[in-house]
């Protein structure tokens, strides 16, 4: 911001200009780099790739502001709609005014000329930059004082057909949001995360045969549990009210818990069967018996 606010004040300044200002000044910088076959462009190493951008019109869309007297009939403007729009700007403006005034009558107080801005003016121009800038560091504090939460839309084509998705598309998308990123960063660490309750009554079957009651205190449970199945330590972190697990442990619980469950279920139908079985046997036994007593009686 500090480059392209320099070389906005210079009129001889060019694109190239720019783009060699930012050579010699960001060089250094880990995230940033120069392409070797342009003298124009520059690469940023962002958080999701790289990205080369060009300077061309830099300078001239930097400059491409809104003199005080436009922001002044808008803010004043008899629609409600564009007046809020330019309500900040016309607080801005009030704000410049004053202070431009106020430097006025202190130098007529020490019999000096008033002192006046760079362009002639007694008004601060903001650049496009500074704008961004000042945009961004609104929207920065904005998003602290909150719990935001994104809803990321995925165009799937270029001709938005239903139930088409071009891969290479969806991919650089994900890519270029960050999301990749994110899922590797998030499977580095433990992104597991089950409250004690919800971990205690889903996998309380592994404990069986072993008889262990939490009583309320599932952390325990948990601990127990984990302890039983002989899980790693190392991949297992016990929070205040979560435990936390790397990758691959919750499908290899999931599997052992659905494991216990076919063998329970094989157990159950192996007694309902009996149970049936042996009521077909007593019945048939029973009959067996009347049906010969019947043919001894007769014989006899």
């Amino acid at each position: 911001e500090m480059c392209i606010r320099d070389r906005s004040k210079f009129p001889s300044a060019t694109d190239q200009s720019f783009a060699q200002k930012l050579y010699k000044n960001c060089t250094r910088n880990p995230y940033f780099e120069k392409p070797r076959t342009s003298d124009t462009q520059f690469t940023v190493k962002h958080y999701a790739g790289r990205i080369t951008y060009d300077t061309d019109s830099f300078l001239d869309k930097n400059k491409d502001f809104i003199i005080p007297e436009q922001l002044s009939i808008m803010a004043n403007s008899k629609n409600d709609f564009a007046a809020q729009l330019f309500a900040s700007d016309s607080e801005k403006i009030k704000q410049a005014e004053t202070t431009a005034k106020n430097q006025a009558k202190s130098s007529s107080v020490r019999g000096g000329p008033a002192k006046k801005d760079a362009r002639g003016g007694g008004l601060q121009f903001s650049s496009v930059a500074s704008q961004f800038k000042e945009s961004l560091q609104k929207l920065m504090e904005t998003i602290s004082k909150t719990e935001p939460h994104y809803v990321r839309c995925i165009k799937p084509n270029e001709q938005k057909k239903p139930m088409t998705f071009y891969k290479p598309m969806v991919i650089n998308q994900l890519r270029c949001g960050g999301v990749l990123e994110a899922i590797r960063i998030c499977r580095a660490g433990y992104p597991t995360r089950r409250p004690y309750e919800d971990f205690w009554n889903r996998y309380k079957i592994l404990l069986l045969p072993l008889k262990f009651n939490a009583h309320e205190d599932y952390k325990k449970g948990v601990q127990k549990i984990v302890e039983h199945l002989k899980m790693d330590s190392k991949k297992v972190q016990y929070g205040i009210t979560k435990i936390f697990m790397k990758v691959g442990l919750l499908a290899g619980l999931e599997e052992r818990r659905r494991k216990k469950q076919n063998d329970s279920a094989i157990v159950i139908q192996k007694h309902i069967k009996r149970m049936v079985e042996r009521k077909k046997f007593i019945r048939l036994k029973k009959g067996t018996i009347r049906l010969q007593a019947f043919a001894r009686m007769i014989i006899a």
